[in-house]
């Protein structure tokens, strides 16, 4: 190891070093989908929605989105009880998940009535953060996409950290993102962030998306 990088035994670091460049935290827990070769209980996405309920203030980092029904009525369940649920995502001009991207054009009006609140991140490159800033406290990230293949089939991990100054990192790093996507209230309207700068779809990738919209929908559950 010492061999191969060098760089990293440079320096000796202290304790005050490590202070420094770390966050204390009042508990870290791993959570994880089962391991078997097979459909999962989507037990991630339950502690996720079981973390989130009696919450007031949550903010969602997912490069997408392909949900369920289950997947939807959990949501809409959670901001029933009063929580305002914001899920960055990345527009459909800048996704790098073409399937993704359809199944969001096709599921726009299922996901407001969830009662969400959607940013369409449309900046240089394309976002693959996935993580949850939950009230002021609970920070989760890790490796789950709010799609179906990593709630009920991938073995998913997800780190939750009670860290009051990590939820802020993550909100505040968010911050720049929401100023320059495209808000999606639940009611359907929609407002351009202070930074938002409109882009063009060209022609023929306009053309494909359409044509997979009507393909695609008998297959979304292993998208």
């Amino acid at each position: 190891m010492k061999e191969r990088y060098p760089e990293a035994f440079d320096r000796i670091y202290s304790k005050e070093d490590w202070e420094k460049a770390t966050m204390e935290t009042r508990g870290i827990e791993l959570w994880t989908n089962p391991t078997e070769p097979e459909n999962k209980e989507p037990v991630v996405w339950e502690r996720m929605i079981a973390a989130m309920e009696g919450e007031e203030d949550i903010l969602v980092q997912t490069p997408y989105m392909i949900c369920s029904r289950k997947m939807y009525e959990d949501l809409r369940s959670v901001c029933e009880k009063g929580a305002r649920v914001d899920i960055v995502i990345n527009a459909v001009e800048s996704g790098t998940n073409p399937f993704g991207c359809i199944d969001y054009l096709n599921q726009k009006k299922k996901i407001c009535q969830t009662g969400v609140h959607i940013y369409e991140y449309l900046g240089d490159q394309a976002q693959h953060t996935k993580s949850l800033a939950v009230g002021e406290e609970l920070s989760i990230i890790g490796s789950c996409n709010f799609d179906m293949r990593s709630v009920y089939l991938n073995t998913e991990m997800m780190l939750a950290v009670d860290c009051p100054e990590l939820n802020a990192s993550i909100r505040e790093q968010a911050r720049p993102l929401k100023e320059k996507s495209r808000h999606m209230s639940p009611d359907g309207r929609t407002e351009d962030g202070q930074n938002y700068e409109p882009r063009e779809q060209d022609m023929a990738k306009r053309a494909v998306y359409a044509l997979l919209r009507i393909v695609i929908s008998p297959f979304r559950h292993v998208l």
